[in-house]
């Protein structure tokens, strides 16, 4: 496995993890996180992509 799979995978669990926290203040103040649910999305596929590539690659 790749240096770069591996720091896009971090960074992709931390902007998800983030945004989620994010998220989760938001509903709890009464607001709907608009931009949160936005990050989390972006991340999440991210993720799916940084995974999906190193499984082609080790095929």
């Amino acid at each position: 496995m790749s240096g770069r799979r591996w720091a896009g995978i971090i960074l992709m669990s931390v902007a998800l993890v983030a945004g989620s926290v994010i998220a989760v203040s938001e509903v709890i103040a009464g607001d709907f996180p608009r931009r949160s649910i936005g990050v989390v999305i972006i991340a999440a596929i991210g993720l799916v992509v940084f995974l999906r590539m190193g499984r082609n690659a080790e095929r």
